[in-house]
């Protein structure tokens, strides 16, 4: 709204000026402050729509803009008051809302798993710190369990087994998967995380696992939102009598994009899948349309019945009228 009045408040000005009874235009200062504030609130803006996204990974995101978004609110200067007030409230507003979202264990996790960020944008070291072991100590439970397996699962001596074996313990004395991955540099920033795990999971098979658990998560309530939105939209006085399961359906069909389903990747999959939904959709209607075919047969009937059933009943009564006459004097 801001903006639309600094592009039209010259034509606004000029209009003023022409009628006599027209409100009071702003001042100068007054331009110059409005100007100020939108350029203060220029990254609200971008966090908040980048935030809000649902066609790419979301969480993994709110560490770095937070980060970004205090350090430039942090480091814009002017000389008029009302905007240095708004300043210090929107620091003081961005501390009480993100001051500890370093600590909060998906969007750690999240960060630190994305291969463009990592533990580039951590601000407290604690919080990185914590937030590493606890992601070693995840992996090296993963570790312990998936030996106690194979060590079950080993009845007969393999020889490639073996290899394999020592495979793994020359490995781990170079150092823990989480230490390689940290160490090694980042990616574009253009990139897709997930297309990215896709080429990294075999150097780092434990932490792709994590990946696929935690980057998948949507960083705010938007997208649920919008669902909602989409579903209310759906479900109008002409199609009042969708099933949750097919309105489900409809609703999942409508979300598939040509990106779908990053892990696995593969359209032949995603076709597959598409085409299962699909005809599942159309064998729900088609039964639903016998259903109601069924249901106005039964209706028919009983109708049919019900009128046979009154004449028979109008036959009889007259039929004891006119016995009733013929026994009157």
């Amino acid at each position: 709204m801001l903006e639309r009045f600094l592009d039209m408040f010259k034509l606004a000005s000029a209009l003023t000026l022409d009628s006599t009874d027209s409100p009071e235009m702003l001042t100068g200062q007054e331009i110059e402050a409005i100007k100020k504030i939108v350029q203060l609130l220029k990254p609200f803006e971008f966090v908040t729509k980048e935030a809000s996204g649902q066609n790419y990974v979301t969480l993994s995101k709110i560490i770095p803009m937070v980060s970004c978004l205090i350090s430039e609110v942090r480091k814009f200067s002017t000389s008029i008051e009302c905007v240095i007030q708004l300043q210090s409230k929107l620091m003081a507003e961005c501390n009480k809302r993100f001051g500890l979202i370093e600590y909060n264990t998906y969007a750690a996790f999240g960060t630190i798993l994305d291969p463009r960020f990592k533990n580039l944008h951590f601000q407290d070291a604690n919080a990185c710190g914590r937030a590493i072991q606890k992601l070693k100590s995840i992996i090296e439970v993963d570790v312990s369990t998936s030996s106690e397996e194979e060590e079950v699962a080993k009845d007969d001596f393999d020889f490639w087994q073996q290899l394999a074996v020592g495979q793994r313990k020359k490995r781990s004395t170079k150092g823990d998967e989480v230490s390689l991955y940290l160490s090694s540099p980042v990616s574009c920033l253009k990139s897709n995380p997930l297309e990215e795990w896709e080429e990294l999971k075999t150097a780092f098979p434990l932490l792709y696992k994590q990946a696929r658990s935690y980057l998948h998560i949507v960083a705010t309530s938007v997208p649920c939102e919008r669902l909602f939105s989409k579903a209310g939209a759906t479900i109008t006085t002409s199609r009042n009598r969708l099933t949750g399961k097919h309105l489900e359906k409809l609703l999942f069909l409508g979300k598939i994009t040509s990106g779908f389903l990053c892990f696995p990747k593969g359209p032949v999959l995603n076709t597959k899948i598409v085409k299962e939904v699909s005809l599942e959709v159309n064998e729900d209607e088609q039964r639903k349309e016998d259903g109601n075919e069924r249901e106005d047969d039964y209706k028919d009937e009983n109708e049919y019945e019900n009128e046979d059933q009154k004449k028979d009943e109008d036959e009889n009564g007259n039929g004891i009228r006119d016995q009733d006459e013929n026994l009157l004097p």
